[in-house]
């Protein structure tokens, strides 16, 4: 298993002028104190078919911290997106802040962190699941109107 490398989910609802776009992003973690610390959105290379997206992981010291594999879950809603292309990308680079190595075995809530850069993965648009909207499918939970 790769840790700090992202597992990347893509919905969308498609919509009149630009499509509605749902990210799921689970890193896996060696350690069970690391929870998402927020995420960042960079949409400059849009036009050229690229979103690029950054998700935050940190390692807290008031945690209990076992070395159990943690996921850590980012759902993001990047709403609405009028990309050029079918096929455009969406990629997702896993930056964490982790712990440093103790002095002591005294557990800190202030212990220095390092800033560290995980893996990138990523997923074309063309191969986002497309949802409807509730009320919108008739056979929504077995029932037909």
């Amino acid at each position: 298993m790769k840790f700090f490398h992202p597992v990347i989910q893509l919905g969308k609802e498609s919509g009149e002028l630009a499509d509605n776009y749902f990210l799921h992003v689970v890193t896996f973690c060696p350690r069970s104190n690391f929870q998402a610390d927020g995420f960042s959105v960079n949409n400059e290379h849009v036009d050229n078919g690229l979103l690029k997206v950054t998700v935050k992981v940190k390692q807290a010291a008031a945690m209990p911290n076992y070395e159990f594999i943690t996921p850590v879950v980012h759902s993001i809603d990047l709403g609405a997106i009028n990309f050029p292309i079918v096929d455009s990308t969406i990629e997702v680079t896993v930056i964490g802040d982790v712990l440093q190595e103790p002095t002591s075995n005294a557990r800190a809530a202030d212990t220095p962190t390092t800033t560290k850069t995980g893996g990138t993965g990523t997923v074309s648009t063309g191969s986002a699941t497309d949802r409807e909207r509730p009320g919108d499918d008739p056979t929504l939970f077995g029932f037909v109107r």
